[in-house]
């Protein structure tokens, strides 16, 4: 009696990788993990989430999505030759390691010292680098390449037009994304120099109260208050200098939004400003970093929308251009072909008889 068939696979064989490149749930769960990796950190920020238990929640999610972006470049290596030190290949790992900008116990940050805010600055602007990074994943993921029913490609007009849409769309895209993501890096030499009122209130304070005069330095106080009273950032307490700031403005909930400023020198020796220690003004920066949370999540859904609508223009002009005419012609070709057929088919029946 015949031995029963038996599946293995091979040395090299690609298929069970492929298997799982294909699989919808392996699909929809990379889908959920880009999502989170591309708006979880703003939403979170948006929605002014406290750190206890933001912080946890949003961490596990980032680890998560770290891990499933692993295994995708891990399976991709393994299943398809062409994708092995490719440009795709290389997004894919910029993307996978900018992950460490999102997790707060690697580079995610917490409050920021005034010394570190253009350490802080390039962490802010390598996280939203990586994040557009990301997107190459989520182009991956809406435009596929058609396939048959038994997994080989196909080579019909309209399949051919996709690919060579899908070809010219990556390329725009790459494009889109390389200046969207190191254009705002050409910003991070000029800063802080953009906003140095910051340091001199902390130096005008110390000043203040080198001289020694009470009066005048709750006054100068005042004036801090009332010189970001309409600013989407304030400070919210001070230490150091013997008065309390009466101020509305409340600590923030996020680590992430407390920007710390301290004097450079002490004029003064005393216990809260001496050594290692220094007088410190703490600003509240929630609602400028929720400003740039949503410019984030509307940078990532105005580039989206532009591959998509690419896409669809693109597609729309070479079906018109090239999938239609060929279409024609291959239907032209197919009816001349079954007529030649035809007519030899005639001719070996006569030669029979």
């Amino acid at each position: 009696t015949p031995s029963p068939k038996r599946t293995s696979f091979a040395v090299g064989d690609h298929r069970p990788c492929s298997a799982v490149l294909n699989n919808q749930f392996f699909k929809q769960g990379l889908g959920v993990a880009l999502a989170v990796a591309l708006f979880g950190g703003p939403l979170f920020a948006l929605a002014d989430i406290p750190d206890d238990p933001g912080l946890v929640i949003l961490d596990v999610s980032m680890v998560l999505a770290s891990l499933m972006f692993c295994i995708e470049l891990v399976v991709n290596w393994v299943a398809i030759p062409s994708y092995r030190c490719s440009f795709f290949f290389l997004m894919d790992v910029l993307g996978t390691l900018s992950m460490v900008f999102e997790i707060s116990f690697l580079l995610g940050g917490g409050a920021v010292r005034a010394v570190l805010l253009r350490s802080a600055r390039a962490a802010k602007l390598g996280a939203r680098a990586g994040r557009i990074f990301k997107l190459v994943m989520c182009y991956s993921l809406l435009i596929k390449g058609p396939e048959g029913a038994d997994g080989k490609p196909r080579f019909e007009a309209k399949v051919l037009a996709q690919r060579l849409t899908t070809s010219i769309a990556t390329r725009v895209a790459m494009l889109t994304i390389f200046l969207v993501a190191f254009v705002p890096l050409l910003d991070l030499p000029i800063f802080p120099r953009q906003d140095r009122s910051l340091e001199l209130w902390a130096r005008n304070l110390e000043e203040v109260f080198a001289a020694e005069n009470t009066t005048k330095l709750s006054a100068e106080m005042n004036s801090m208050v009332l010189f970001y009273e309409n600013s989407d950032y304030a400070p919210y307490a001070v230490d150091g200098w013997g008065l309390s700031l009466t101020t509305s403005v409340s600590e923030p909930v996020r680590r992430q939004n407390r920007i710390i400023i301290e004097v450079d020198d002490c004029l003064t020796e005393r216990t809260a400003c001496q050594g290692s220690e220094r007088a410190t003004i703490y600003f509240n920066f929630t609602g400028a970093n929720q400003m740039g949370a949503l410019m984030e999540i509307g940078l990532v859904l105005v580039i989206v929308g532009i591959m998509i609508a690419m896409t669809h223009d693109l597609g729309s002009i070479l079906t018109m251009t090239m999938v239609r005419p060929l279409e024609k012609m291959f239907g032209m070709l197919l009816q001349q072909a079954q007529q030649l057929i035809d007519i030899v088919a005639s001719e070996e029946d006569e030669d029979e008889d």
